[in-house]
């Protein structure tokens, strides 16, 4: 018996080990200070009321970013903001879900009801961008209707029995004559497209519209060799957008160690274990001007770096993000860095 419950002990050892457990350990160092608290006074690391996303450059020497402003009554307020390098706030106009800052300074995005919306400028009225007046699916569905009705394929001249295989023809038909007409009014002259919320923003010389409805067959087999409308738009140049601001290259803010204090799981039931993860303490450096600070915060994951650094360019200000984990109930925002 004992012989037995030694062999299955080691046996539920191998299976644990071989899923991914990590021995664990105490926090290395207990009294470093938890983010966003640090050890050097001279460094200050402060919370924003936002979470900035992407940032990007500007004319005029400021700076664009996508941000989630949260209000003290507990709101958010979703933004393209522009702000100078201290990131006070110059102007702003409302989004509601994707964006897209065009290099010739123009402004998309998602309006409340899902429209494309451009704005020259951030002081601008917006202005809706049209749909294109090509309906590739109206046009297919128009073709497929006459053919049933009326000419050779027309199904009151054939038996019910034929009626499927008269009805994959047909759609045949109508679909490759609309995507030869989509080639001849969609590509004609198009200079750029850019993917907004999963509709087609089409640049052409003198005016853009937004596609949705391309021609789609109902049976996948009467596309033949020939490219899909949609693969086809996305053969085109992506319309160039805004430069992003750099991320940091890492040397201001390095994990200088990590502890495993636990293990988490995920996956498996009551007869096989799940996968496990390491989670624990990182504890990082972060150089300022020449000034160094260090800090620790507990992650779920402790192998993926949960802060990351970014620099304003040509100052001496940073950003700190924090990914947000399962376990963060606040909401996430971004921290600025200074040296007093």
């Amino acid at each position: 018996m004992r012989i037995i419950k030694v062999t299955i002990f080691f046996a539920i050892t191998a299976i644990i080990i071989s899923c991914g457990y990590t021995k664990t350990e105490d926090d290395k160092f207990p009294n470093m200070a938890v983010f966003p608290e640090s050890s050097n006074p001279e460094i200050t690391i402060k919370p924003l009321k936002m979470k900035m996303y992407d940032m990007y450059s500007s004319n005029n020497a400021t700076l664009f970013a996508a941000v989630n402003f949260f209000y003290d009554d507990g709101a958010t307020g979703q933004y393209i903001m522009e702000m100078d390098d201290e990131l006070n706030r110059i102007d702003s106009i409302p989004r509601h879900g994707d964006y897209f800052i065009a290099k010739n300074g123009n402004f998309y995005l998602e309006d409340e009801n899902r429209n494309v919306v451009k704005y020259n400028n951030l002081k601008s009225e917006p202005q809706k961008i049209p749909t294109h007046p090509f309906h590739g699916k109206l046009y297919k569905d128009n073709l497929e209707k006459e053919l049933k009705e009326k000419g050779a394929y027309a199904l009151n001249k054939f038996p019910d029995s034929l009626h499927y295989e008269i009805s994959r023809k047909i759609d045949s038909i109508s679909y490759h004559k609309a995507a030869d007409e989509f080639n001849k009014q969609v590509l004609t002259n198009l200079e750029c497209v850019r993917d907004i919320g999963g509709k087609y923003l089409l640049t052409y010389p003198q005016n853009e519209f937004i596609i949705e409805e391309i021609p789609t067959p109902l049976w996948d087999e009467n596309i033949g060799n020939r490219k899909r409308p949609y693969e086809l738009l996305h053969k085109f140049d992506q319309c160039r957008q805004r430069d992003r601001f750099i991320i940091g290259d890492g040397k201001e803010l390095i994990i200088k160690d990590k502890a495993v204090t636990a293990n988490g799981s995920s996956g498996g039931n009551h007869f096989v274990p799940g996968t496990f993860y390491p989670k624990g303490y990182q504890y990082y450096e972060f150089s300022v001007n020449n000034e160094t600070t260090q800090f620790k915060i507990f992650a779920e994951y402790v192998l993926a770096q949960k802060i990351t650094s970014r620099n304003i360019p040509n100052t001496n200000t940073y950003l700190l993000d924090v990914k947000h984990e399962r376990y963060d109930y606040d909401r996430s925002v971004t921290y600025i860095v200074r040296k007093e």
